[in-house]
């Protein structure tokens, strides 16, 4: 066996190629762990740490407007007196669903025939001018956002919130 003397620290069985290789090698592992190590301090992390977050139903007062005690338990919202349509669903036969004019019947039961209520905001004495309209106790205001609850026990106080699983893209740097 040949012994390579130009270089003793080297040794008898290491190339110089060899050598750049694993010189190459322990580079590249050295520069994914740094990278690692980087990804792991700064990486974003979900809301507060939590997969979980008080998000709104997309309610506004006025869902609440046929029932004033669920609104009076929604923070923003108040029972007060306001313009409202009738409760198509609630009319029990062909002849009370269609006198309002905002209902109509169909096989099953009385259905709205718009898909908002027309009666919503508007004044008392043009909401009594109108059949299809209801001058009385409902709810009004802006609800509060639900982001402002970060538990979920305080989160499920309230109709209009809901106590969900924070999407994988919702991020806080």
């Amino acid at each position: 066996m040949m012994r390579n003397l130009r270089n003793p620290l080297r040794g008898p069985h290491r190339s110089k190629n060899s050598l750049k290789r694993r010189t190459s090698s322990n580079r590249r592992l050295a520069g994914g762990a740094l990278w690692l190590v980087m990804l792991v301090l700064f990486s974003p992390v979900s809301a507060c740490g939590s997969e979980y977050a008080c998000k709104g139903r997309g309610a506004t007062c006025q869902s609440y407007i046929y029932d004033p005690d669920i609104c009076v338990r929604v923070p923003g919202c108040r029972a007060d007196e306001v313009c409202f349509g009738v409760r198509c669903d609630e009319l029990m036969t062909e002849q009370e669903c269609l006198a309002p004019g905002s209902c109509e019947w169909r096989t099953g039961g009385c259905t709205y025939l718009l898909p908002e209520d027309p009666c919503i905001g508007l004044a008392e004495d043009r909401c009594q001018s109108l059949s299809m309209c209801i001058w009385g106790k409902g709810c009004a205001g802006t609800p509060r956002p639900c982001g402002d609850t970060d538990s979920q026990s305080q989160c499920d106080e309230f109709p209009h919130c809901r106590w969900d699983k924070v999407p994988s893209n919702f991020q806080v740097y």
